[in-house]
């Protein structure tokens, strides 16, 4: 990393050492900017997937059409260069400028680590129980890695070499993402399992069973670290390091991960051992009464138009009302929410004069103009406000400051991945708000 920025090629720090030196960094401090300006340009921007009521694209912030859609379902990204997509009920993988990589000829397929994945068809094992094998896929390039299918994936070791272990048939065997051919000629029947990360990095260490009995071996040199005679191997610390358990006719014994014993620390002079350390467990005390509920508003019909609106804390004991107070000529009132003066925002109610809805503070004060025809809760997320007006749907902020104005035919769900909302359109179509601008990114919605 470099003044951090992470990942810049070693042509931008050449530059970068060049601007840096004394005798020309002042001239070029503007050339500087714009190298450091490019760099940030070029971060993966957010891709949005839309539909047009039937299939769905792919649009950028600039609502520039990046796939047309043509696709079952949506399409997303993340922060990977690929994303798993569904056309004509087939699975493939397409990249962020829409082009494909996995052509679309599997029944599933799943995203597995690293850009990895699973590639599901019935020609390669398809039962009235579901589908029996599978192929290795790298997903950035669409490379098919395996030189076969396989029954099952136990698991994969995220090291540099990028080892897999599968089940081909009744046998377990250790496959290289890179190569995609087997490693070693040994073949081990039983599920084997990674070792857990060590401190250092990704172990190749992997706990086999074979025969009813555990080993521990290594899948990058195919040869057996712990031979396999113990009933039970497990990671565990031993004297503060990572280590391995084995268990064998009830006797434990302890071995870091190239199969060798973990000697005890030596015992440093003048120092004593202490037996029973621990932490306590402490129960936190509670001042609050618990019999005593926090401040609430309720709103109580007068009659003829008069509301009365009261702040009482209700409990076991009784209520005690702290405030009142008086709105007049609202044919409906309703409280929207309500906090005390900690939280320093108003109390929100909504109330109705006239056929129209607005929101007015406890003393009548008109916070949002009566001209919506109703306002309540976003159902999605209960921080937002919902506004209704010619069976349109709009957005305001709890601030009341209007995220989106009345155009939508309704709000669906919250995308956290993008920050937006899921939204639909009066003409059908479907695609994303940002949650914070209220920008709609869809084309061709209006």
């Amino acid at each position: 990393m470099l003044f951090g920025l992470p990942n810049v090629p070693l042509v931008f720090v050449r530059l970068l050492y060049i601007f840096m030196s004394e005798s020309i960094y002042m001239k070029n401090i503007a050339y500087l900017s714009l190298i450091l300006c490019s760099l940030k340009s070029t971060a993966q921007s957010p891709i949005y997937p839309y539909s047009d009521g039937h299939r769905w694209g792919l649009t950028n912030a600039n609502l520039e059409i990046i796939a047309k859609p043509q696709f079952d379902t949506t399409v997303f990204f993340d922060k990977e260069s690929y994303g798993i997509a569904i056309k004509d009920k087939r699975y493939g993988a397409i990249g962020r400028d829409g082009k494909i990589l996995t052509n679309f000829t599997y029944d599933k397929l799943y995203a597995y680590r690293e850009g990895f994945g699973q590639g599901y068809a019935k020609s390669n094992g398809f039962t009235k129980e579901g589908y029996t094998k599978f192929v290795i896929l790298d997903l950035k390039t669409g490379k098919v890695i395996s030189q076969e299918p396989y029954n099952q994936l136990w698991h994969y070791c995220g090291c540099p070499e990028k080892i897999f272990i599968v089940q081909k048939d009744t046998q377990t065997i250790f496959i290289s993402g890179i190569t995609g051919k087997q490693i070693g000629k040994g073949i081990y029947q039983g599920i084997a399992e990674f070792l857990p990360q060590q401190y250092e990095g990704y172990t190749t260490k992997a706990v086999v069973k074979t025969n009813g009995k555990f080993g521990v071996l290594d899948a990058k040199t195919n040869t057996w670290v712990v031979p396999a005679q113990y009933d039970e191997i497990v990671q565990t610390f031993r004297y503060n390091k990572i280590a391995i358990a084995l268990t064998a006719k009830g006797v434990k014994t302890y071995l870091d991960y190239n199969g060798k014993p973990i000697p005890p620390p030596k015992a440093q002079a003048g120092s004593k051992e202490q037996a029973g350390a621990g932490i306590a467990n402490v129960e936190a005390t509670n001042d609050r009464d618990q019999g005593l509920n926090p401040k609430d508003l309720y709103v109580y019909n007068m009659g003829g138009g008069n509301w009365k609106l009261s702040i009482e804390t209700r409990g076991s004991g009784g209520t005690k009302v702290h405030q009142t107070f008086e709105v007049k000529g609202y044919a409906d009132v309703e409280k929207v929410s309500f906090y005390d003066e900690v939280n320093k925002i108003p109390a929100l109610i909504k109330a109705v004069k006239d056929g129209k809805a607005g929101i007015i503070g406890l003393k009548g004060e008109v916070l949002v103009p009566f001209i919506y025809d109703n306002i309540g809760e976003l159902n999605v997320h209960s921080f937002f406000l919902e506004t209704t007006l010619n069976n349109k749907i709009g957005v305001l902020r709890r601030d009341l400051t209007e995220l989106s104005k009345p155009v939508l035919k309704q709000v669906l769900a919250e995308e956290q991945r993008l920050k937006a909302w899921y939204v639909e359109m009066p003409n059908g179509y479907r695609g994303y708000m940002d949650k914070e601008t209220g920008k709609i990114f869809i084309p061709g919605a209006e």
